[in-house]
């Protein structure tokens, strides 16, 4: 069995880290280091695993990745307020579309990563 585990490359895994458990309250799974520097931290959120690399340089192309997250509507905004509090950088304020009857918000996180709020609303 194979696990699609997400890549996330930047230049201080540590601080990436430190984010990521505050804001989506992540978990450590596993850390490596190299020479005493964070080289690769394994970590989750709600089970879904994802891999913070230091960045090794111009072989990796700097892209904007987008992840969809979803969460409880009445946390949704508050959430979204929390990544902006932590320099991360507005690109959509939470808003309700009734179209697809959906709520959702979308910011880049101060290491370059989009992320993508969602709530799937019963009714609007």
């Amino acid at each position: 069995m194979q696990t699609l585990t997400v890549r996330l490359y930047v230049d201080d895994p540590d601080a990436a880290s430190y984010f990521y458990l505050d804001l989506f309250r992540a978990s450590i799974v596993h850390r490596f280091e190299y020479e005493g520097r964070a080289d690769r931290i394994e970590m989750e959120i709600e089970g879904v695993p994802f891999t913070l690399i230091r960045y090794p340089g111009p072989k990796i192309p700097a892209n904007c990745l987008e992840f969809q997250v979803a969460v409880e509507k009445d946390r949704l905004a508050s959430l979204y307020a929390d990544a902006l509090e932590r320099d991360a950088v507005a690109i959509e304020a939470p808003a309700t579309c009734t179209e697809v009857w959906e709520t959702t918000a979308c910011f880049d996180d101060p290491f370059g990563f989009r992320w993508n709020l969602y709530h799937k609303d019963d009714e609007i």
